[in-house]
């Protein structure tokens, strides 16, 4: 009899709706809701507009998720936007987007929350800081610092990156038991937040909306606001670069990615509110860790 012809190598499809749930999350939730709400809060004048827009920020951005939902059911190969600008504007377009999304896009932002990762670290462990200099050269009559932070955010990267090579499974598990330590600490402080700071009877939301500019003069902080909200809410597309890895990807897609974003949604809003509850609007302008 003749032998079956070989099977064409691919991914496996391991990855199931708890998993890409849990990957839009835990791409999305991270240092960014504790870094960016004290400079969101700088530019507005109500701490209703505070929780405005982080809402209108979570709700744009399931626009969009449910945009990829169907490009991901339409197209379940790995690669997200590359695969897309390959079959709407061919190869040239995929190829320049797919070494600018990997030469600044995405090295930006994990340059960016990997150093926010090695600061908050440093809060509890001033030795492993972005303050603690460990080398200092003078090279041509430029100075070069070299700290504990700018090493713990590098190897964070890079231990992040020896795991996923590993496979799909363990990349999973990791990301998995990473997501349900941050859900596990956010619930905590959201709920302990709402505990005590319900004992202040909600004196920092007297003034929810109170009267003040104009809708065109709030409508330029309003869009720096978006800025750095939407920069807090990036990653949601992450499932759409595995979606050759995904079972049932027609199916498996868009519930992860509405269930993922809605999660992330709520978990924002409560934790800024959380933030209102312990801090009126005017001490948290401008805090670089407000939490």
């Amino acid at each position: 009899m003749p032998s079956e012809a070989p099977s064409e190598p691919g991914f496996l499809r391991r990855l199931g709706l708890l998993d890409t749930t849990f990957l839009v999350i835990g791409a999305v939730v991270g240092s960014g809701i504790f870094m960016t709400p004290g400079i969101i809060a700088d530019g507005l004048p109500s701490p209703g507009l505070l929780l405005a827009v982080w809402l209108a920020g979570g709700l744009i951005t399931l626009c969009g998720a449910l945009s990829f939902a169907e490009l991901g059911a339409m197209y379940p190969q790995a690669g997200g936007q590359y695969v897309y600008l390959r079959e709407a504007y061919g190869p040239a377009a995929a190829f320049l987007f797919g070494w600018a999304f990997f030469g600044f896009i995405m090295c930006g932002g994990l340059a960016a929350l990997a150093v926010a990762f090695a600061e908050f670290l440093g809060s509890f462990l001033p030795v492993l800081s972005t303050d603690h200099v460990l080398l200092r050269l003078d090279v041509f009559g430029l100075a070069y610092s070299l700290s504990a932070g700018q090493i713990v955010a590098a190897l964070s990267i890079a231990l992040l990156t020896l795991v996923n090579s590993f496979g799909i499974r363990s990349g999973a598990l990791v990301q998995n038991l990473l997501t349900l330590f941050r859900l596990g600490a956010v619930a905590a402080l959201v709920g302990l937040g709402i505990l005590f700071g319900a004992k202040s009877g909600g004196a920092n939301f007297q003034s929810l909306f109170p009267p003040g500019p104009g809708f065109m003069e709030i409508l330029g902080p309003l869009g720096l606001a978006l800025v750095a909200v939407f920069w807090t809410y990036d990653g949601w597309y992450s499932v759409n670069c595995t979606a050759g890895e995904v079972r049932d990807p027609e199916r498996t897609i868009p519930r992860g990615l509405t269930m993922g974003v809605l999660a992330v949604t709520a978990i924002y809003v409560l934790v800024n509110l959380v933030y209102l509850l312990a801090l009126p609007l005017d001490r948290m302008r401008g805090v670089f860790r407000v939490g």
